[in-house]
């Protein structure tokens, strides 16, 4: 039996219109993708990821840049942190992962942070280029 889709990418648009987001904005979010229910698009990590994204574009722009929390907790473990191969943490929720994976997805070269959008601010270990932006 096929879940009902309780919104799509209209109403992510319109959502991040409604908070204000415009074009080249830094936004810094957290949110659970299960809280809102199903996507149009449905569960595919890859749609997720492109929906948001895509969204996220359409109102901020190429010059937009969207900082999520990605923690790996890599560091807690003493293992070795590489930005692109190290996902976050399957706690962290489905959007985090599959931006991640998402060709526009540019990790920070620190294990609690993931970018998308304007990627002079996701590239790289540019940390200080991150601290800028979350200030």
């Amino acid at each position: 039996m096929a879940r009902r889709a309780h919104y799509n990418r209209d109403d992510v648009v319109r959502a991040f219109r409604d908070v204000g987001v415009r074009a080249g904005d830094v936004v810094f979010t957290h949110a659970s993708v299960a809280m809102l229910g199903v996507p149009e698009e449905g569960l595919d990590q890859a749609a997720i990821g492109e929906l948001f994204l895509s969204a996220f574009h359409e109102v901020a722009g190429p010059e937009g840049t969207w900082i999520l929390p990605a923690y790996t907790y890599s560091y807690t473990k003493d293992e070795v942190f590489d930005p692109a191969a190290t996902p976050p943490t399957s706690d962290m929720g489905a959007l985090p992962l599959a931006l991640w994976r998402h060709p526009e997805g540019a990790p920070f070269a620190r294990p609690d942070l993931l970018g998308g959008g304007d990627r002079r601010a996701c590239r790289g270990d540019d940390e200080r280029r991150a601290g800028e932006l979350l200030r």
